[in-house]
């Protein structure tokens, strides 16, 4: 009868400890990264430029450890940091990068990046393309969007009140991915290779 009695205690405790282990592993914390950087406190000029090129460090350091594939949506893009640290995990990874620019966009950059083997396109339409964002390895289990203040170059970092957010959530990076594509392929757009015969 003790046996039996033992037997029973020893099953419900057991099941106890296995609702309490679902119960933990269920609540537990997610392994999504969601961060903020902060451009533009009240602090000295010298010290919202050093965040701003704190700031700018973390992009470019995000986007030279891309293994597979970076699409980019931005307005224009006048940095060299960026431009080059593109064309480098371009050649040093072999990563597929897709970048689309507004039609009336700054082209300075844009034609190295295409000797490089960067798929430039520039988007016609009268409604300026605003997007900012960058999607580093999209379908990977480490992938990671960065959105919101970008082109910056390190001698004129954002010392504006203003922000980046970096996320691997996986529904945000879905949606961007999904608009990306879709402007992608519009039917109002031009892929060029060569700049410098576009009409301004």
């Amino acid at each position: 009868m003790e046996f039996f009695l033992w037997k029973a205690l020893a099953h419900t405790f057991s099941k106890i400890l296995i609702d309490l282990r679902k119960k933990f592993t269920a609540e537990k914390k997610s392994d999504v990264i969601n961060d903020v950087l902060i451009y533009g406190s009240n602090d000295t000029e010298e010290w919202k430029k050093q965040v701003g090129l704190n700031n700018l460090f973390c992009i470019l350091y995000m986007i030279v450890h891309a293994a597979r594939t970076i699409d980019i949506s931005i307005p224009s893009l006048e940095s060299d940091s960026i431009t080059k640290s593109l064309i480098q995990v371009k050649i040093k990874n072999n990563v597929e990068i897709r970048l689309i620019v507004h039609r009336y966009a700054e082209y300075c950059n844009l034609q190295s990046l295409a000797e490089n083997g960067i798929r430039v396109k520039v988007i016609n339409c009268t409604v300026k393309l605003e997007h900012e964002f960058i999607i580093i390895d999209e379908d990977c289990s480490d992938s990671v969007v960065i959105f919101g203040s970008l082109d910056f170059e390190v001698n004129r970092v954002n010392c504006s009140r203003d922000i980046t957010i970096l996320s691997s959530d996986v529904a945000l990076i879905s949606s961007l991915q999904r608009e990306f594509l879709r402007v992608w392929c519009s039917v109002d757009d031009t892929q060029i290779n060569q700049f410098d015969d576009i009409d301004d």
